[in-house]
Order: C-alpha cells, then structure tokens, then sequence
C-alpha cells in the first residue's frame, strides 16, 4: 500500500486523487470479506488461503509489469481487495478454530494468546513493509513490488506445506455449549448486540485512522507543502508505528497478558485521537516518531481485543463473523482516505488529522458515557 501510494505521488500531485489510490483496496473489500468469509466455513480454510495467495502474487505481478498510471494502480488495488477478502477471514477463523476441541474452547487465555500470534505476525510484515517501500522508494522503486513477489511465493507453499488438508470449521462442529466458558462479551450482562455495535464501531474508527496514517500522512509527509520529509524518512516514521504495535503484540503474548476488555478497547482509543490530534500540531520527526510509537499501541489494543471478543464469542461460523469485522476495516479504509484527500485539497494539509481526531474523540466520549451510566444502573 505504501508503495502504491509513493509510486502514486510521483504520477500525481493531486491530493484527493492519491487518496482514491489508497482507498480503492477497500471499495471491494468493503464487501468480499463478509461474503467470502461466509464462503469459506463451508469448504476447507486450506482451499481458502491457497486461493488468496495466488491472486496475491498475480496482483503484485500485475503491478511490478503493468501500473504505470493513476487508473491503473487503482485498478490494483480494487483486484487485491478480492482477494484479501478470501484471505483475512481465513486465516482469522483458522487461528481461532486451533483454541477449540471437539467443537470446546480450552480455555480464554489460549484464545487470546493464538489471536495475539496471529497479530505479532502480521504486524511485524506490517512494520517492516513500510520501512522497505520508503528505501525501495529512494533508490529503487520496482524492487519494492519484486519483494512483495516473492513473499507471495513464499506465503503460497507454507500454505501448501503445513495446512492440514482439512479441517473441521466450527460451524461442523457439535458444540456441548452447557460445558463451554462463558465467552468475555457476555460477561457484563448487557444486551449482546450494544456490545456488539460498540466493538463494530470502534474497529471502523481504527480502521480509518491507521489507514489515514498509511495513505494521506505519506502525501502529506511527502508534499513539499507539507514536512517535505524524504521517502526513507517517511518509511521509518511509518515503522515506529508498526513497531510500537507489534511490540505491545509481543508484551502481552509474553508478559503482560492483559485481558480484553471494552474498558480497556475505549481507552486505546481515545489514545489513538490525541496522537493523531498531535499530528496536527507538530512537525519535527522526533515528536511525531513518539506520536507513531504511541498510536501503533493504541492500535495494537484495539485490534487485538476486538478480535478476541469477537471470535472467542462466535461458536460457530467464525469466518463469517471474522468476515464482517474485516468489513468494517473495509468501510474504514475505503471512506478515510477519500475524506482526508477531499478536506486536504479544499483546506491546509493538516485539517484532515484534525478532522479525524476530533471524530474519534467524539466516539469515545459518547461510548464512556454509554459505560459510565451501564456501571452506574449496575450499582
């Protein structure tokens, strides 16, 4: 994505057309994740993910060959959405379905910490990603699509290797639910879906920030209106993000082992507001590093905990529910960039970043109140 968006500034000096850029991945997985997720409880999770990883690797041809333009790269990224939707719920519902036996969760924490080895995963890919695609972008840009080639290839035979051929999903499962642990959503007693919607809504707030700071905040970076910091700068500001997020992921494998909680989801998040508010107002690279530092382990929590509620409540059809939480990652990816391109050409580069933390807060108070007067009835 990143790459993408570099690439995309050199064709363009439009700031709402780079954001169109950025926000064309989630015009299809605005939806693919929640019908292919659906899709994929009813056939192996190996089937699933082979399928994802050899679009993944025709997409990063396509662009390494083909995307010389604008349209093309959007293009790209609306093919790759598709198959990411194959991919996400996959591998979400697979990490969770190894927690259970005969159709029995084990117990919560070995939920939780399968959900936190999945994300000190893919965060690691996450941070280092940007970091290369800021290199690659200095000196030589085609080797950042090459790279991604090859991981592709990668990914592919692991998959083919180590997967069990089949494996029963959940929803095959006969599930003994008078034996099975109280899952963590519904340990409040308040209605399931208002817990439900809070998680929703705060994975898209999540979403539309992260996705902010990995599309608007490289133009912005990059723009000589804006810190005319160079492509390497940029990636390594870009990696303290990852960092701080999947250092938080490897700190609670490891260590802390907090336990998911809304309490804790609303703090992250109001966490995320301010450092993204503190964009705004600052521009020396040491200051905003420790802003990027601060929010990958706001966004570290949020993601983590909001998975593992999610899933650890779903008995059955996990790639479903995986399948829509991956949707509103969508509908956050595809509306922020968009947003934050239209505010930056109709008023100063930094309103967006204001924009976004002033919403954000926003959420946060109105969801604290919403707790605080849940607490309160409770005595």
């Amino acid at each position: 994505m990143v790459t993408s968006i570099a690439y995309g500034v050199t064709l363009t000096d439009d700031p709402l057309l780079i954001g169109i850029i950025g926000a064309a991945y989630g015009l299809t997985y605005l939806i693919t994740p929640a019908v292919l997720g659906w899709l994929g409880d009813k056939f192996p999770r190996k089937t699933s993910l082979l399928i994802a990883s050899s679009g993944q690797f025709v997409i990063a041809l396509y662009f390494l060959i083909f995307a010389g333009t604008p349209l093309l790269l959007i293009i790209g990224q609306v093919l790759l959405g598709i198959f990411y939707g194959f991919y996400w719920p996959s591998i979400e519902a697979f990490t969770s379905e190894t927690s259970y036996s005969d159709g029995i969760l084990t117990s919560d924490q070995a939920h939780k910490k399968n959900i936190l080895s999945f994300c000190i995963a893919w965060s690691i890919g996450y941070m280092i990603g940007p970091l290369l695609a800021g290199i690659f972008a200095d000196y030589f840009l085609p080797g950042a699509f090459i790279t991604v080639i090859v991981v592709y290839v990668v990914e592919f035979f692991l998959i083919l290797a180590n997967l069990p051929t089949r494996m029963e999903s959940t929803s095959e499962k006969k599930s003994n639910k008078s034996n099975q642990q109280v899952p963590l959503i519904r340990q409040s007693q308040r209605t399931h879906w208002s817990l439900y919607l809070e998680l929703i809504v705060t994975v898209f707030v999540y979403a539309g920030i992260s996705k902010v700071l990995y599309t608007y905040f490289v133009d912005y970076a990059l723009d000589p209106n804006g810190l005319m910091w160079s492509d390497s700068t940029t990636g390594l500001i870009l990696f303290l993000f990852g960092l701080g997020r999947t250092l938080f992921f490897i700190l609670n494998y490891f260590y802390i082992q907090i336990q998911s909680s809304i309490k804790l989801i609303l703090y992250s998040l109001l966490g995320m507001g301010l450092c993204i508010l503190g964009i705004a107002f600052f521009r020396h690279p040491v200051v905003i590093s420790a802003l990027m530092l601060l929010a990958g382990i706001s966004a570290a929590i949020i993601y983590s905990s909001t998975l593992d509620l999610m899933l650890h409540q779903a008995v059955q059809a996990k790639g479903a529910k995986a399948g829509l939480y991956e949707s509103m990652i969508g509908l956050g990816s595809i509306v922020s960039p968009v947003v934050a391109g239209g505010i930056a050409r109709k008023s100063s580069l930094t309103t967006p970043f204001l924009v976004f933390a002033g919403i954000t807060l926003g959420i946060f108070t109105v969801f604290f109140i919403i707790e605080y007067l849940f607490r309160k009835k409770q005595g």
